[in-house]
Order: C-alpha cells, then sequence, then structure tokens
C-alpha cells in the first residue's frame, strides 16, 4: 500500500475499538495495534507476515496525521489462522459474518459514517446499524 493519507472507520469488537481503511480499490487494511491487542498478540506476529501483507500509511485521526502499521485482509486471515488463542477464533467469526460483509456491501466511506451513526436500527446488530441505516 502506498503512503497516501486514509480516513479510519471504526468498529467495535468485545469492548475494543478495531479501526479499517479502504485502500484505492476498496479492499480494507486493519490498524496493526488494534487487531493484534485483539487477538491478544504483540507486534513480533507482524515479522511472519509477508512484505505485501503490511505496512505503513498515514492515517487522519483526531490528533492529526499518524504513520500506522496495517494489515491487509489475507495477512488478517494469516495472524487470525496462525494463532492458537481463542481470541483469533471469536475475532475471525466476527470478521468474517459482520466486518467483511458490511464493508463489500456499502464501503467504509467517511462521508457516510456521520450520516450513519445518527440512524441506528435496532434490529441489527452494531456493526450493521452502523453501515447499513
Amino acid at each position: 500500500m502506498n503512503n497516501n493519507t486514509y480516513s479510519l472507520v471504526p468498529f467495535e469488537y468485545e469492548g475494543r475499538q478495531i479501526r479499517i481503511i479502504s485502500d484505492e480499490v476498496g479492499d480494507p487494511w486493519f490498524v496493526a495495534a488494534d487487531l493484534l491487542a485483539s487477538l491478544g498478540l504483540d507486534r513480533k506476529a507482524l515479522e511472519r507476515l509477508d512484505d505485501d501483507e503490511k505496512g505503513v500509511s498515514s492515517i487522519h485521526t483526531p490528533g492529526g496525521e499518524q504513520a500506522m502499521t496495517i494489515v491487509n485482509e489475507p495477512g488478517m486471515y494469516n495472524l487470525v489462522l496462525g494463532s492458537r488463542k481463542k481470541e483469533a477464533h471469536r475475532f475471525k467469526r466476527w470478521v468474517t459474518h459482520e466486518v467483511l460483509p458490511a464493508i463489500r456491501q456499502t464501503g467504509p466511506t467517511p462521508s457516510q459514517v456521520p450520516c450513519l451513526l445518527r440512524h441506528p436500527c435496532p434490529q441489527r446488530s452494531k456493526t450493521a446499524s452502523v453501515l447499513f441505516c
């Protein structure tokens, strides 16, 4: 991934925020620090990823632009499938059943998020409520 600036779309998983960006073609990239914390892994786990599964991107945050390590979808699966922790199984199910389908259906465009957050759908999951209303 090149070093363009991208906006974050936050998802909530078990009380933790998982920030995700989409690249120029719409593929999701996960902020590595969030992903590792949710999986109970340390930064050393990133060493087993191939170079095309991780990168650094300048991301707009409330504190300004920050360079963050990011992991693409195949890299996320590599981390999840390579982990024997039960956190990884729960996380994989959440990503494959809620996050990725939501991103593929709506795209995490930052301009949509504030409007969508004002109109929650109580009959849907939190992730679906944010993205589909």
